[in-house]
Formats: structure tokens, C-alpha cells, sequence
């Protein structure tokens, strides 16, 4: 049976891990999964009890300064892996629900030596950043390096898929951020260290690219990136400002200025996902009206 490393790096004030850890319980049922955690001092009471549990079953659980880089965090995460054959990289605030199919993704990426990387649909829960809850995400496109910008070019809704055991997918350098990793992709490819969290993840994605991989997003699996659980994170630091905040801007500037001769990611969407997200409101204001 395949093995998971499931990688997971989270900080205080972020209880959203709760939901995160509960769902990997259903959505990993019958799959040999180890978890990997990389959370920073201090910790709440209830997060001391939960990590001890954790260990006493097996899961390995590491504890840094607060502040340290993303890049750095992850990067340990790898050195400590066993024998796991993929890896399954996750947000804190991530949900494996009833729409979560993990053989979706592994079946993608035994599909070809070339893929490196699967990632699946999200979708929002909770209304942020614009996007209505229960909305799905645009899931994937190419990257464009057109200095001093990188663009991410996503594809069409309605882009033609192939089709591999009867699971769609489509290939592409740029996806949301769950995904499951061959561990293979890491004997030539790192987190870059530098990185503090802003662009760590376009970072990466070229870096695999890079290595000569290409990635694949599959529609028949979708995740919940649970926006919704944001409001409890006050209930856990004394300034919320500080729990939302995404730091490093100063250093992905510095980063993407040496590697990729830009100082900036852009996000390009084509016309028929304008038309279609303009339908789908449109629909949403009818049912509440």
C-alpha cells in the first residue's frame, strides 16, 4: 500500500488546524498516512494535549521560535519523512470532506513519470476575498515569466480534459495549494528557504518546473479551504491583525528579482471565467431574493 507524508505547517493563533486534523481522519480512511507538523511557540493549552496524542500515535510534531520561514519549516519536515511515497502538502485551514477523493490524485500522478505533482478543485466556505462561499476556485493554468512580472495564466473553465482510468485531469504548472507530491520530486527540489511566506508557493511550482516535472489538477476531487473559521482566530491572539497578516514581501521581492528577473506575481483569468463567476452571482442573488 502506498504511504502519505502529509505536511502540514501552521502557527499560533490558527485553530483551523482542528478541522484540518479531524477531516484527515475521513478523508485518509483505509490509506497509510503519517502526519507531519511544523507549528511555532508558544502553544495553547488545548494544542499541547492534542500534539502529545498525536506522537503517542505515531505522528511527528515540531516546534520552532515564532517567525521562522516557511521555506525553512517545510524543508525540516522533509529531512525527518521515512519511507512515505508521496507527499501531501496542506493549508492549516484546509478541509478533506465528503468531495475529497485521494485515489483521484494518486491515479493522476502514477499515470506518467513526468507529472511531478496533483492537485485537485477547491472550494470556498465562507465568504473572503471576494468569492462567494461554496464557490469553486479556478484550479490551475501556466506560468508566463514576462519581467519585472510573473503571470499566472489560468485556463478555461471549459477546457478539455484527458482522461486516465476515467479520472479527468488537466496538466499544468500552477494549481491551488493541495497537493500530493511524489517523493521522488524532492531529491531535486526544495522549499526555498529564504521565503518567508509570500510567493512561497508560485516559488516552488517554478522550482518544479524547473526540474524538468509538469503538474496535473484533477476535477474529480475537491477540498474545502474553510475561510469561514478565520473568525475564531481572535479568540486565540491578543491582535488579530498579527494572526491574519502574510509576511515576507521585502524578501519575495529580493527572491523572484535573482531566480526569475521579477519583482511580482500577476493573476490573469481568461473571459469565460468572468462570464461564468457573473452567472453563478447572478443565480445566488435569484435564490435570496
Amino acid at each position: 500500500m502506498d504511504k502519505i507524508a502529509v505536511f502540514i505547517k501552521t502557527c499560533e493563533g490558527r485553530p483551523s488546524v482542528l478541522w484540518v486534523l479531524n477531516s484527515i481522519t475521513f478523508g485518509l480512511q483505509g490509506t497509510n498516512y503519517r502526519i507531519y507538523i511544523s507549528d511555532e511557540e508558544p502553544l495553547n493549552d488545548w494544542k499541547k494535549h492534542l500534539y502529545e496524542e498525536l506522537q503517542r500515535e505515531g505522528h511527528h510534531i515540531e516546534l520552532h521560535k515564532k517567525g521562522m520561514n516557511v521555506g525553512v519549516a517545510k524543508n525540516q519536515l522533509l529531512d525527518c519523512l521515512n519511507d512515505e511515497d508521496f507527499v501531501l502538502r496542506m493549508d492549516d485551514d484546509f478541509e478533506l470532506g465528503g468531495e475529497f477523493r485521494i485515489s483521484a490524485l494518486k491515479t493522476v500522478l502514477k499515470s506518467s513519470k513526468e507529472i511531478g505533482f496533483c492537485a485537485d478543485f477547491e472550494r470556498q466556505v465562507g465568504k473572503g476575498r471576494n468569492i462567494n462561499s461554496g464557490s469553486l476556485r479556478p484550479a490551475g493554468g501556466y506560468y508566463i515569466v514576462a519581467p519585472p512580472k510573473l503571470i499566472k495564466k489560468f485556463h478555461s473553465p471549459f477546457k478539455k480534459r484527458r482522461v486516465v482510468s476515467g479520472i479527468r485531469y488537466s496538466l499544468a504548472e500552477h494549481t491551488r495549494n493541495l497537493l500530493l507530491i511524489k517523493r521522488d520530486v524532492f531529491e531535486k527540489v526544495r522549499w526555498n528557504e529564504q521565503l518567508k511566506f509570500m510567493g512561497e508557493h508560485s516559488d516552488f511550482l517554478m522550482s518544479i518546473r524547473e526540474a524538468g516535472y509538469s503538474g496535473a489538477y484533477t476535477p474529480d476531487s475537491v477540498h474545502y479551504h474553510r475561510e469561514d473559521l478565520a473568525l475564531y482566530r481572535d479568540a486565540y491572539t491578543r491582535n488579530s491583525a498579527e494572526a491574519t497578516k502574510r509576511p515576507g514581501e521585502e524578501e519575495m521581492r529580493n527572491v523572484y528579482q535573482e531566480r526569475w528577473s521579477c519583482d511580482r506575481i500577476v493573476t490573469k483569468y481568461p473571459v469565460s471565467w468572468y462570464i461564468l463567476e457573473a452567472g453563478r452571482r447572478l443565480m445566488a442573488k435569484w435564490a435570496r431574493d
